[in-house]
């Protein structure tokens, strides 16, 4: 089974170069900085009201 998980991967991302590891880490600690502030500023209402109750989805 993780042969399996293993070739699709090797497939799907790509691996070996060091400048895409360093976008990897970069989008994975951004995702962790904008779930972090969100929590401390206590804003997940705020931006679910924003996105639930805009204009732009009718």
């Amino acid at each position: 089974m993780f042969d399996k998980l293993k070739d699709f991967a090797s497939e799907f991302f790509v691996t070996g170069e060091p400048l895409i590891y360093g976008a990897d880490v970069a989008i994975v600690l951004t995702m962790i900085g904008i779930v972090f502030v969100l929590t401390y500023f206590k804003k997940w209402k705020w931006l679910w009201r924003g996105w639930r109750f805009s204009d732009w989805l009718e």
